[in-house]
């Protein structure tokens, strides 16, 4: 019989045998007879005892021994605890493992004997296949390499394992009907059908013959001496051996056993220096790092959920996903929770996960909760990561999206290097990336977002205090209703930036970016923005700012259109309050020769020779003052008629005080007049003309927030004003 898991490092010493022998001594009318023998108290030892340091039954067959059957199972489970205990050592400078084990043939009478045979090692995956069919109820597994030479033989019994999924039917124990250098086959009762997994298999030995196909087992630690196949035992059933660390199927042949043992055994790595992995390894946690690996956590929605669930649980962690690879969405998939347990999801390097069945129009692919975060490996513009939004029939929130209503009203979140992809047209009721209630230094970063047919991204409600995207590219391919980015911030707190963002080909009569209802001193800042105007649209403006208070700053700008284009590379609409600033704007393809068309003060700004607009500021919220070395130079608002000037009025069109006009009342008349100014640091320096007539008009007082004039007439001496004289100025503060 085989007793698994025995690993050891050299042999133990006769005096460590006593000490096990002494652990299960007088149990039950039984005594330890040497380390790998049992025998009632009454006998004497009838054969030689295994060799020293080995001990452990596994098996003892089918045939019933009384009470001695039911005492000698329970024994067994206890000695393989005790050996499980002293033998799982590898010396610490190998990384390699030592497998030792022994083999026990039941006697008739009760109890057991030692039994010499061969031992063969075979690997844990057995023979790989390359494909599998079922025909005519025979199914033909065509496998990697020669079965012929591997050892499998016609008319013997082989276990066929490893096949998953729908292909599960393959695996059982099965007789060969026929082996040839490339395929095995055995009879199965099934329809006629083809794998889409692969497999395995093992041939199981006999009391002649051992398992097959054999493994590289080896006599020393270094693993430089191989065994030759089959080897013997010690003539007393001990059997040992070195291997890497990994899975095998240790055999037994010898005369008297039934059925003959094929044992599954795992040779663990735990060396302190190292170990060397030849295959894939996997572990599902370590420490708070969860890992979807296909086994504890399947490659699944469920699988994915299962382990965010895990790390909830713990209190927070990573769950590593990377070796994930395709697979459909069949549910949201929530990262976090609204308790803010803090979760990261390591996404792949390159797969596809693609939406499937979700209708409800309410659910996003992918929930970001506060304190958690989403993270690729590579680049959104490398199409490599992709969560794609699969069929016309799906009806979703977004693919991505923020909690609308966290603790606290706002999230922190961090999500970056995947792409959002909907080019089926799939329902996004709020975009492919739905943005809203984020605070502070919460980043998109190196996200590419393409949904043809509706929003890409879409930023609304409140965005606050320093949320930011960074390398943010949305494209709408030119399909009707793209609108690639939508900027929506109708909230009393309101603070966004984007960094380095394109803006692509939206569809016909939309912007690439679309900028509404930005509250009075909510700010909304582009820096390095570039734009693909639409292919189909001639006329429609690639940035559309409107109804907003603002500021919306841009801090340089490149519209790209077609040839043919006529559009404005920006278009302020019309509506109260705005205040748009653009510092560095440029038309480089097609496009008016007006870059700028601005419907709040129905003016339009041309290009330069070059394409280039350098600076343009409007609005109730733009250029208040002008000030050099802090001081105040120019000012925005309009002064006032303080006293005098026949009791006149300020002009209706004056550009503050560098650029305005009185008009000469008719009033008690007078030779002077006071105009009303900002403060200022020192003063005021104020120039005056008489548009009407040839008189000259001098400043001739002033303090930080007047200025007195004195119309001297044409004989230079003080002369009364002359009723309904327009009279120009220009005042610049000390």
């Amino acid at each position: 019989m085989l007793r698994d898991g025995k690993r050891k490092v050299g042999t133990p010493t006769e005096n460590d045998n006593t000490d096990r022998k002494s652990q299960v001594e007088n149990l039950a009318g039984r005594k330890m007879v040497g380390p790998g023998g049992l025998e009632p108290l009454t006998s004497s030892v009838s054969n030689p005892p295994p060799t020293a340091g080995i001990c452990g039954i596994n098996r003892l067959g089918r045939t019933s021994f009384g009470s001695h059957w039911h005492f000698l199972v329970w024994l067994g489970v206890l000695c393989a605890t005790i050996c499980a205990t002293l033998f799982l050592f590898q010396d610490p400078a190998y990384a390699q493992v030592r497998y030792d084990t022994f083999f026990l043939k039941p006697l008739p009478a009760g109890g057991v004997t030692s039994v010499s045979g061969l031992a063969t090692v075979c690997p844990g995956a057995g023979l790989a296949t390359t494909a599998a069919s079922v025909t005519a109820n025979v199914a033909t597994l065509t496998m990697a390499s020669n079965p012929l030479t591997a050892g499998f033989v016609n008319g013997r019994t082989i276990q066929v394992l490893n096949f998953t999924g729908t292909d599960t039917y393959f695996n059982g124990t099965f007789v060969l009907t026929n082996v040839s250098s490339t395929q095995l086959q055995y009879s199965l009762t099934h329809a006629n059908n083809s794998a889409s997994t692969t497999g395995g298999a093992i041939q199981t030995p006999t009391s002649a013959s051992g398992c097959a196909p054999t493994t590289t087992v080896y006599s020393d630690q270094a693993l430089t001496t191989a065994i030759t196949q089959p080897f013997a035992d010690d003539g007393r059933g001990n059997v040992g051996f070195f291997a890497a660390p990994g899975n095998y199927y240790v055999a037994y042949s010898a005369s008297g056993l039934n059925p003959m043992p094929l044992n599954f055994v795992t040779l663990p790595c735990t060396g302190a220096s190292g170990c060397t992995f030849t295959g894939a390894t996997t572990a599902a946690k370590l420490n708070n790092v969860i890992r979807v690996d296909g086994v504890t956590y399947a490659f699944s929605t469920a699988g994915l959920q299962a382990a965010i669930a895990a790390a909830i649980a713990a209190g927070g962690g990573t769950v590593d996903a990377r070796g994930m690879g395709n697979f459909n969405i069949t549910s949201e998939i929530d990262v976090g929770s609204h308790a803010q347990i803090p979760i990261t999801l390591l996404l792949p390097q390159a797969a596809t996960w693609t939406v499937v069945g979700i209708t409800n129009g309410s659910s996003c692919a992918l929930k970001l909760f506060s304190q958690s975060a989403i993270m690729g490996l590579g680049t959104g513009g490398s199409s490599a990561m992709v969560i794609h939004g699969g069929a016309v029939t799906n009806n979703l929130d977004s693919l991505l999206c923020t909690e609308s209503s966290p603790t606290g009203n706002g999230s922190y979140v961090r999500a970056e290097n995947f792409q959002l992809y909907n080019p089926n047209n799939a329902t996004l009721v709020n975009g492919a990336l739905n943005v809203q209630a984020v605070f502070d230094d919460s980043d998109f970063r190196n996200i590419t977002v393409a949904n043809f047919g509706g929003i890409g991204a879409f930023v609304h409600g409140l965005v606050c205090c320093g949320a930011a995207f960074h390398g943010l590219t949305v494209n709408g391919n030119g399909v009707a209703g793209s609108k690639p980015l939508v900027v929506n911030l109708n909230t009393v707190t309101a603070e966004v930036a984007f960094y380095d963002t394109s803006a692509d080909f939206p569809g016909t009569g939309q912007s690439a970016i679309s900028v509404t209802a930005i509250n009075n001193t909510r700010a909304v800042r582009f820096y390095n923005t570039y734009i693909s105007g639409s292919q189909t649209d001639n006329t429609t403006a690639d940035i559309s700012v409107a109804s907003t208070g603002g500021p919306v700053d841009f801090f340089g700008v490149t519209c790209n259109n077609s040839g043919t284009s006529t559009a404005h590379c920006l278009d302020i609409v019309s509506a109260a309050n705005v205040s748009v600033h653009v510092y560095g704007l440029q038309q480089v393809v097609g496009g008016s020769s007006n870059c700028i068309n601005d419907h709040f003060l129905s003016v339009t700004v041309p290009c330069d020779s070059q394409g280039n607009v350098a600076e343009y500021v409007l609005g109730a919220s733009n250029f208040q003052q002008v000030r050099l070395a802090n001081k105040l130079l120019i000012a925005q608002a309009n002064p006032t008629i303080t006293s005098g000037f026949n009791a006149g009025t300020i002009g209706a069109s004056c550009n503050g005080p560098s650029s305005c006009n009185v008009n000469v009342g008719v009033g008690t008349a007078g030779s002077t007049g006071v105009i009303g100014l900002p403060t200022s640091t020192a003063g005021w320096n104020c120039w005056a003309s008489n548009q009407t007539r040839a008189d000259l008009v001098l400043q001739t007082a002033n303090t930080t927030t007047s200025a007195t004039l004195t119309n001297f007439g044409t004989t230079f001496a003080a002369t009364n004003w002359t009723n309904s004289d327009n009279i120009i100025f220009s005042c610049f503060a000390r």
